[in-house]
C-alpha cells in the first residue's frame, strides 16, 4: 500500500509554482512615490482603495 504522503507530494510542486507566481505579480505592484520638494510634504500615489483606506487611518 502506498504511503498517503506519497500520494499527496505530487501536487505541492504545481501549487507551489502557481504561489509563487501569485507572489511575483503582487511584489511588481507597489506605490509610486514623487521626489521630496520640500521637508514638510510627500506625494505617493497609489491605487483609491489604497488611499482612501491610508487617508481613514490618519484621520
Amino acid at each position: 500500500m502506498i504511503p498517503l504522503f506519497l500520494l499527496i507530494a505530487p501536487g505541492w510542486f504545481p501549487i507551489g509554482i502557481f504561489l509563487a507566481g501569485l507572489a511575483f505579480v503582487a511584489a511588481r505592484t507597489y506605490a509610486r512615490c514623487e521626489p521630496l520638494v520640500d521637508s514638510s510634504t510627500v506625494r505617493i500615489r497609489a491605487y483609491p482603495d489604497f488611499a482612501a483606506a491610508v487617508c481613514g487611518v490618519r484621520q
